[in-house]
């Protein structure tokens, strides 16, 4: 059984990804591709299955009050990680990998990104009335962070077409010939590395939610790794094509 476990988690596993998914979520999410590869749930249900989580878990941080409402949405969230990467390896597994699923899963990432900032913002808001803070700025920084997450939703979108990048934005070759890195480059990479991180899985929600109860500890720097992204991305096509 541990073998088999073992097996299917070294078949499933992508030539590059993150480190946090390669030792906490794709570990975890290998029992339960070893359950479903016999089945008939395909990796497109799993995907729409993972939303569910997330929305649930981020309808949970908008209407559920109290600490165990942080708890349980951040558990929701976590799990929806999990099950995210379960799509991937079940279709790797399988030999049923597409384009088409792969956009999918792109689709379902930038979709929870949008209501997770969405969902903080309204429960960051309700926490500074239920504190009598009455900031003037919350609700500003609230729709502004919305709306940073959805440009950045827009604009990845389009830097990923063929069009502009003139490549397969499913070709992975390109990270088999690696380019030596000159001090200052390992700096922007790691600082990079550090946005992608904290934008794309943001499992370090945990720490301020469930154990400082801060919702504005975990939705400030999200939003501010959001907007250095846009900035970055969109400068870069506006020297490209302006």
């Amino acid at each position: 059984m541990w073998q088999e476990l073992v097996a299917v988690y070294k078949r499933s596993l992508k030539p590059t990804d993150f480190w946090v998914n390669n030792y906490l979520f794709r570990p975890l999410a290998s029992p339960i591709v070893y359950v479903l590869q016999h089945t008939r749930v395909t990796p497109n249900q799993v995907t729409f299955f993972s939303l569910a989580l997330a929305l649930l878990g981020h309808l949970l941080f908008a209407t559920w009050h109290s600490r165990w409402g942080l708890s349980v949405g951040v558990f929701l969230v976590l799990l929806s990680f999990v099950f995210d990467s379960v799509d991937g390896q079940l279709a790797r597994i399988r030999k049923t990998a597409s384009p088409l699923g792969g956009f999918l899963d792109f689709l379902m990432d930038e979709i929870k990104a949008v209501f997770l900032v969405a969902s903080l913002s309204y429960r960051f808001i309700q926490q500074q009335w239920i504190e009598g803070s009455h900031n003037n700025w919350a609700l500003p920084v609230s729709l502004f962070g919305i709306a940073v997450v959805a440009s950045g939703v827009a604009l990845t979108t389009f830097i990923r077409r063929p069009e502009y990048s003139g490549k397969d934005p499913f070709d992975k070759s390109e990270h088999n010939n690696p380019i030596p890195l000159t001090p200052l480059k390992k700096i922007i990479f790691f600082a990079n590395f550090l946005g992608r991180h904290i934008v794309h899985y943001p499992e370090w929600i945990g720490v301020p939610l469930l154990i400082f109860g801060r919702v504005e500890w975990f939705l400030i720097p999200y939003l501010i790794a959001h907007l250095l992204y846009l900035g970055k991305t969109a400068l870069m096509v506006l020297m490209r094509l302006a």
